[in-house]
């Protein structure tokens, strides 16, 4: 079976500072399920979406913290949609839901190592865009 790179793609923001980098020009991406979990790069902002298909309700994103640090996730979506972020092992670290534009944001504290990120539309009928940006703070 043939595999399909999918170039990236950038996109323009009208509100932020920097161009997201859209991680996915499918609209339906393939990281569904926890084990195809798309790597982030800390302090890059992305695009992507979710979209209302059973097999697309919940994208899963992760990033790795090589030393404890003090981060900030925040993300903006055009649609009402659910953000979790979890420690490798499970443990649920903070939660955000929002939709309409705004920007929602957490912070935390947390030790060196690997975590998730659990995107998921809520009630959606059409996809969703959305930005999301995992940046560590001094």
């Amino acid at each position: 079976m043939a595999k399909w790179l999918i170039p990236v793609v950038l996109i323009a923001a009208t509100a932020c500072a920097t161009s997201p980098k859209l991680v996915d020009s499918d609209p339906f991406p393939d990281d569904g399920n926890l084990t195809a979990a798309v790597p982030l790069e800390l302090d890059d902002l992305i695009a992507d979406r979710v979209g209302p298909a059973v097999d697309d309700r919940t994208d899963w994103k992760t990033f790795q913290l090589r030393s404890a640090s003090r981060v900030e996730v925040r993300f903006t979506a055009a649609g009402a949609i659910g953000l979790n972020v979890y420690e490798e092992d499970g443990a649920h670290v903070g939660s955000l839901t929002g939709g309409g534009g705004q920007n929602q944001a957490f912070v935390a504290n947390l030790s060196a190592g690997r975590y998730l990120v659990e995107i998921s539309a809520q009630g959606a009928v059409s996809p969703i865009d959305y930005t999301l940006e995992v940046e560590t703070l001094p």
